[in-house]
């Protein structure tokens, strides 16, 4: 079934419209919108009128509109002197979206991305207008970069953090998060010597995961054969499996832990 007027944002969109309450924040729980834009498409195709549609709104619509949902209006702004960013890719992409009652959206033009800072899917409605999707509204997204497809995830455990999945079989998965934090530019001439940065930045941290069928997460706060090694008690077989493996993870941490979980796999 595919509805002509967008996805479910098109349809929050009417619904604050036409009860017009732009000025006002909006305590009801995100799922019993959905239900009273009776959205029930398993999967739903956008185009460019779901930005159309969202140009209506207007200046005082950044302020939370979506109440204690989450989801909210944004600025999106760009300085060019600025190193780094605060979203995952420098061009913005398509995607899709899965809902926790296991709704597809579609989203087949580049306006969606990853933001690192507030670990949220964010659609852009212009160059200058985003709407960040609540992370309690999504069970998993989709984005695609030249040619190759990045799934996100999110778990009860850490509900705060967005996990890319690098490697899923019926064993173990491997995930990674990716945060940013923004610093000011606090550079210092000391006549001497020089401290500080001369530019704004984003400087990005990302850890690891393996997630248990049973669902149990495991850092891996340094990605390395060794500390690899050194779960054989967790990870039954990990042992052999990175002695064979001819990846490096000085060279690609994701490759690396691909491979060897691949190997343990082969290895049941």
């Amino acid at each position: 079934m595919h509805i002509n007027k967008g996805w479910f944002f098109t349809s929050l969109y009417y619904y604050i419209y036409r009860q017009k309450i732009f000025m006002k924040k909006i305590s009801i729980p995100f799922a019993l919108i959905l239900a009273a834009t009776q959205l029930q498409a398993q999967t739903v195709t956008q185009g460019q009128s779901l930005q159309q549609t969202f140009k209506a709104y207007t200046q005082t619509a950044f302020n939370d509109v979506t109440g204690s949902t989450g989801s909210r209006m944004s600025t999106l702004t760009i300085n060019e002197s600025t190193q780094g960013s605060a979203y995952l890719f420098g061009n913005w992409t398509s995607g899709k979206v899965t809902l926790n009652d296991g709704t597809v959206y579609l989203q087949s033009d580049s306006s969606l991305n990853f933001n690192k800072e507030k670990q949220q899917l964010t659609l852009k409605l212009s160059p200058i207008q985003g709407f960040d999707i609540n992370s309690n509204s999504i069970r998993s997204f989709e984005l695609s970069q030249n040619g190759h497809p990045y799934k996100f995830v999110y778990f009860q455990s850490k509900s705060s953090d967005c996990f890319i999945e690098i490697f899923l079989d019926s064993s173990y998965g491997v995930y990674k998060t990716v945060h940013t934090k923004f610093y000011k530019a606090d550079y210092e001439n000391k006549g001497l010597y020089e401290t500080g940065h001369k530019y704004d930045r984003y400087e990005d941290e990302v850890n690891y995961y393996i997630r248990t069928h049973a669902g149990n997460l495991i850092a891996i706060n340094n990605v390395s054969k060794k500390k690899l090694k050194s779960l054989s008690s967790e990870l039954p077989g990990i042992e052999e499996a990175v002695k064979n493996t001819t990846a490096s993870p000085e060279e690609d941490k994701d490759i690396f832990l691909t491979e060897v979980f691949t190997k343990l796999n082969h290895k049941k």
